[in-house]
């Protein structure tokens, strides 16, 4: 409940022996049966649409004559008016209820309370207020203390309270159910009574029939907007059927809200989520292995996979809702990293695969303890080497002057796959086809130069079976040392340049340097920090180590400036960096001759590969 006291406003009186006459703000506003009446006025507060437990409008007698006992009547006026120009000619007329009380015999100060719960009411249902004219049933002159005098004058005390507001977001609302006896929860809004939920009662009934209902719950206490079924007499919906439920709560107060309106629940089972892979074992020896997962009936229309830590938190990699391509089954190959380029799965870790499923009843809603999705999680552990034969004999050769690798090795069965690893990271999952098999078990694949040059690097290669892997070949050891600089798209395709302008690359810093006021000594912030850039200048021609022609070269360079957008790799010195270029050109070089043909190169370059690093001042 909330109370609003106003001592507030504004008064006058208006007598009919002087019709014209406007009094002003009268200090001692007076009553005259037939002669004299009171206009008053006070804002009672923000009532609309509240529910008014009491009102009271407060005066205080004044003295001279004092007050013998009379009948105060109060009434509500019908039009605005002012206390400056307020007369008896003018003064507005009156409507509604009257509110009365018969007073005694009463001494200057004495206060007069008259209940005006009915015409407060009124305005806050909507009705205008413009005051309210106070008369008196007696023909001797009775004075009221006014605003405009030094003692305390009018008062009004009003006590809201309001009835909840109907409940309107009801859940289940429309659709359909996966079980038979939902939870059911609702919206408990009670602006101006007491704003806690004290009990509420619920019916059910197909037909809509609040009267004599299927189900009643009679008046459940408990501040909670729900109500499980579950827990109740309720017999639950049949299969497939479809009923209807509203209900009503009551406040703190007492009072209690409209019904809510009937709304619909059709209970359809959700089909049962199984998990295939993982299996029961709960290993994956593959780190792009296949989730696999199944309903086991219905038909399914979109499904999720997230694989995270053992105990569900930090989610490691998130499909987002996907559509179903099978109308039962769900496949998904892990990709080797997630968006961030963090691997998915490392080797000897435990982890936990969720799988959700959404199937055809596309209206199914969730209730509280209830998805409207299907849901599974299972815990694994990812080992990425098992009882296989591992590849042997691997060596890795530098291939000419370029920066390629090329492994050989060594194993009697072919997998269904290989993973190469550099440097411990895994680089290539090479299907059969795209390694060379020269037979009698010997294999062959080519890293395409994305290592860095004159360092030593690392390989082993695993041979992968039923999507689990041996462990790993012995380690080969390679440094290349490449000259020149190099090109290289993703689509492997390598072109050698020479030239000069490595010495103008830079690793730039943002910076904002500030003159302080007062201070000799400049400050420098630097923001953030770039990647390698600058410019080349150089030449491509041919030469036999380099095993392919100019004009090969040259539309190689056309496909790069084709592609403005992609990026390359570009190697030189002992670095290995994926860059863009800018204003990549190649013109014939003023000293080309039959013997040795020769193009002149120019480009800029940016590191696109490199995070900048954000400095906070």
């Amino acid at each position: 409940m909330t109370t609003i006291t106003v001592r507030k406003g504004y008064d006058t009186y208006v007598t009919s022996t002087l019709p014209n006459k406007e009094s002003g703000d009268a200090k001692y506003p007076r009553m005259i049966t037939a002669v004299a009446r009171t206009l008053l006025f006070i804002n009672p507060g923000r009532i609309k649409g509240r529910t008014v437990l009491s009102a009271t409008l407060i005066g205080r007698a004044a003295g001279n004559p004092a007050w013998i006992a009379n009948t105060v009547s109060v009434q509500r006026l019908t039009a605005s008016w002012s206390a400056k120009t307020a007369n008896w000619t003018n003064q507005p007329g009156v409507t509604g209820t009257i509110a009365t009380e018969a007073t005694g015999a009463l001494a200057p100060g004495d206060v007069v309370e008259i209940d005006v719960t009915t015409l407060i009411q009124q305005i806050a249902n909507g009705n205008p207020n413009y005051g309210w004219r106070i008369t008196t049933d007696s023909a001797t002159t009775h004075q009221w203390r006014g605003f405009d005098q030094p003692f305390d004058s009018w008062e009004l005390v009003t006590v809201l309270s309001d009835a909840p507001e109907q409940p309107v977001q009801l859940n289940p609302g429309g659709g359909v159910v996966a079980k038979d006896k939902p939870t059911l929860s609702w919206d408990f809004i009670d602006f101006g009574g007491n704003t806690e939920q004290a009990a509420f009662q619920v019916q059910i009934d197909p037909a809509q029939n609040g009267t004599t209902p299927a189900f009643a719950s009679g008046t459940v206490t408990s501040p909670d907007p729900e109500y499980n079924l579950a827990t109740s007499a309720y017999l639950g919906i049949g299969a497939g059927n479809t009923t209807w439920w509203r209900v009503r709560v009551q406040d703190g107060a007492g009072l209690w809200s409209a019904w809510s309106d009937w709304v619909s629940m059709k209970f359809v089972a959700k089909p049962t989520l199984i998990i295939d892979n993982p299996g029961i074992a709960g290993v994956l020896f593959d780190p792009t292995s296949d989730i696999l997962a199944h309903i086991a009936s219905g038909v399914l229309t979109q499904y999720r996979i997230k694989i995270t830590g053992p105990s569900k938190a930090g989610v490691r990699y998130d499909t987002g809702w996907r559509p179903a391509t099978h109308a039962t089954n769900i496949a998904h190959t892990l990709p080797l990293r997630n968006a961030n380029g963090l691997l998915i799965l490392k080797d000897d870790s435990n982890y936990q695969v969720g799988v959700f499923a959404r199937d055809s009843q596309a209206d199914r809603e969730g209730s509280i303890g209830d998805f409207p999705h299907m849901e599974e999680w299972r815990t694994f552990t990812f080992d990425d080497d098992d009882l296989l034969t591992a590849p042997n004999s691997l060596t890795a050769v530098q291939v000419g002057k370029s920066p390629q690798v090329k492994l050989t090795w060594n194993r009697a069965a072919a997998p269904d796959a290989w993973v190469v690893r550099r440097d411990g990271v895994v680089i290539a999952r090479p299907d059969p086809s795209d390694v060379i098999a020269p037979g009698g078990g010997v294999y062959e694949w080519t890293d395409d130069g994305y290592a860095a040059p004159h360092q030593q690097h690392s390989y082993t290669v695993r041979a992968v079976v039923n999507q689990k892997q041996s462990p790993p070949s012995n380690t080969a050891n390679v440094t290349t040392k490449v000259e020149g600089v190099w090109l290289i798209t993703e689509a492997h395709q390598a072109v050698k340049l020479r030239g000069v302008g490595v010495e103008e690359w830079a690793m730039r810093e943002r910076r904002a340097t500030y003159a302080p006021l007062g201070s000799p000594v400049p400050v420098d912030i630097i923001y953030a920090q770039e990647g390698l850039s600058g410019p080349f200048k150089g030449w491509v021609h041919t030469e036999p180590v380099e095993d392919i022609s100019l004009t090969v070269a040259l539309a190689r360079l056309q496909d790069i400036k084709d592609a403005p957008t992609d990026p390359v790799w570009l190697v030189a010195a002992d670095m290995a960096i994926k860059v863009r270029l800018r204003n990549l050109t190649f013109s014939p070089h003023p000293d080309t001759n039959p013997k040795m043909l020769r193009h002149q190169v120019a480009f800029e370059f940016w590191q696109v590969d490199h995070t900048e690093i954000g400095f906070q001042a």
